[in-house]
């Protein structure tokens, strides 16, 4: 697969993502349904937005494992919080992870 990527600007830099990704020599598609801070077992965390937000990222990476994908050709990602504040408050987390996936 090769992944073109287009940033007309900077700015979005420092927030870790892109305005545009063209996709080429693509032998296969992974949809993934929505991934929450919730356990093997099936319950849900109700532990502060840094936890949640790292059990999230744990779930997904294991579902693309799993599918035997790879983390770092994610082409689209949406993000739904209950919370924004809380989310910016740790979005550390989040662009550590995509940093370290990227390559």
């Amino acid at each position: 697969m090769e992944k073109i990527i287009t940033n007309p600007w900077s700015w979005q830099d420092a927030r870790s993502y892109v305005q545009a990704v063209e996709v080429k020599n693509v032998d296969s598609t992974l949809y993934i349904s929505g991934q929450t801070a919730i356990n093997d077992q099936g319950i849900s965390s109700n532990e502060d937005m840094r936890n949640q937000l790292i059990q999230t990222i744990e779930n997904l990476e294991l579902v693309i494992q799993r599918a035997n994908f790879e983390v770092n050709n994610i082409v689209r990602l949406n993000i739904y919080t209950t919370s924004t504040s809380e989310l910016f408050e740790n979005f550390d987390i989040f662009q550590s992870w995509v940093e370290k996936k990227r390559n």
